[in-house]
């Protein structure tokens, strides 16, 4: 009999060890399951403010510097942090325990309680209203923000802004995570992007020729009457960019740019604006580099599309793939090799 209890002792322990290694297991799957999802949402927000052009990635690791980093990527005021992302949230528990928590953590409540219990009824009741009001108006409030937020950030990069209404359905969070994932990760959309036919349509266009194969579509933008070069302004007194071959095929050529315009260089016609021949230019990729100015700030961002043989700077540093790189006027860059090599003028 002694045995047989013994033995089931022991295995109630084994049991029991069992059931706490799965706990501790369970409770780490937990851990790294949401430490996973933290830093992918990180990073895909870190993506989508360096589209936009901003600074300080270092916030989009960091809980209410995150909601600081995406309403400045959405061109949004800050006074509308309070009711935005995990900061709105904790504006709102501010709100619960001003309304709820404040009476029972306060001699107040046991000061009313012996002068009148129904006072006391009374004044708890009474922040119990005060709440209620208060948790509608900054509902209503975080629905008019995030769909602004949402309506900015989509029209920005090129997205229908109708679409910032799907977040009043349940779940929309999924919508919102699947076209953030999109935004921050598709190479070829960018801040105030433009469809390349949409652009041409747009802007007034020129195809030169280079030895009877190169195509360099040109980007003007003076009105038909202008289009000759001697009455055509300066790329930079005019508000615009200019990309000027160095050497190779496009030496002494230039591409004029408008603020917000985009260039794609490589070697696919058919989503390629500066194109290079197969034959003669094998280091360049079917879709190499994106290149945009932006007037605002005189600057370029120049984004290597994962190309094969990368896009450097004139230091030799190699850009980051799918990581729009801000150049000032004046930077030099090339595509694969010194042969194919442009300054940002």
């Amino acid at each position: 009999m002694g045995s047989l209890l013994t033995n089931w002792a022991y295995g109630i322990y084994a049991i029991e060890g069992v059931l706490v290694m799965f706990c501790v297991f369970s409770v780490l799957f937990v851990v790294a399951l949401v430490g996973l999802i933290y830093a992918g949402y990180s990073l895909t927000i870190k993506n989508i403010g360096v589209k936009a052009g901003l600074d300080g990635t270092w916030r989009a690791w960091i809980p209410v510097a995150q909601d600081v980093y995406m309403l400045k990527a959405a061109r949004m005021k800050l006074w509308c942090l309070p009711f935005f992302g995990f900061t709105g949230l904790l504006s709102f528990a501010t709100i619960f325990f001003c309304a709820w928590g404040i009476p029972y953590l306060t001699y107040i409540n046991n000061v009313i309680y012996y002068l009148n219990t129904g006072l006391q009824t009374w004044v708890l009741a009474s922040f119990w209203y005060l709440m209620l009001p208060l948790g509608a108006v900054w509902a209503a409030i975080n629905y008019i923000v995030t769909r602004l937020y949402l309506d900015k950030l989509y029209r920005g990069f090129g997205f229908n802004p109708v679409m910032a209404w799907l977040n009043a359905i349940p779940y929309a969070f999924v919508i919102r995570a699947a076209v953030g994932v999109i935004i921050a990760f598709k190479n070829d959309i960018e801040w105030n992007a433009v469809s390349i036919r949409a652009e041409l349509a747009r802007l007034n266009g020129e195809v030169k020729g280079f030895d009877g194969k190169v195509r360099s579509i040109v980007f003007e933008q003076q009105k038909e009457d202008e289009l000759r070069r001697d009455r055509r302004p300066d790329s930079a007194a005019s508000g615009g960019g200019k990309i000027k071959g160095l050497t190779g095929i496009y030496q002494n050529a230039s591409v004029d740019l408008r603020s917000g315009a985009i260039v794609v260089m490589g070697r696919d016609p058919g989503r390629c604006q500066m194109i290079f021949d197969e034959k003669s230019c094998p280091e360049v990729s079917k879709t190499h580099c994106s290149i945009r100015y932006d007037s605002t700030t005189q600057t370029y961002f120049v984004t290597d599309l994962n190309s094969t043989n990368g896009t450097f700077t004139n230091s030799d540093r190699r850009l980051r793939p799918n990581m729009p790189e801000r150049l000032p006027r004046g930077a030099v860059i090339y595509l694969g090799s010194r042969k194919n090599t442009f300054q940002l003028v």
